[in-house]
């Protein structure tokens, strides 16, 4: 797999990537790739195991330069740190899918990143009760 990824960024006219069942140790070198790829506009990740930090994983889509289209299956993360609220760095992302849970602060800051949003899907959206 891990030869496989690093070929990626080869593929500079590549517009939609889906990757399915990834294992989350393999992500950091997946965006890795993925940041030289000028023309990718819609991206799929279904991770097969629980990520250990997923603002990391948004972070990492919120670089990508060309990124309308996005939909997430990532489980659950052992840590849940939220994003820092955007004050320069924005996306250009307009239709977001998160097929996880994601907590309601985590989902105001990254909405905070695309100011053209236009279409969001979240399945299963929960407050902290430990704040």
């Amino acid at each position: 797999m891990l030869s496989s990824i690093s070929k990626l960024s080869n593929f500079v006219r590549l517009e939609r990537l889906a990757l399915d069942n990834i294992e989350p140790k393999h992500l950091e070198q997946v965006f890795g790739e993925l940041i030289s790829l000028p023309m990718l506009s819609s991206l799929i990740i279904i991770s097969i195991r629980n990520v250990n930090n997923i603002s990391i994983i948004y972070r990492q889509i919120i670089c990508l330069p060309a990124l309308k289209y996005c939909q997430l299956l990532l489980g659950k993360s052992s840590r849940a740190d939220s994003l820092p609220v955007a004050t320069n760095e924005y996306s250009s992302m307009e239709h977001l899918i998160i097929n996880h849970c994601i907590f309601i602060d985590q989902l105001v800051n990254l909405l905070s990143y695309v100011p053209q949003f236009r279409r969001l899907s979240v399945h299963l959206l929960r407050h902290r009760w430990n704040q």
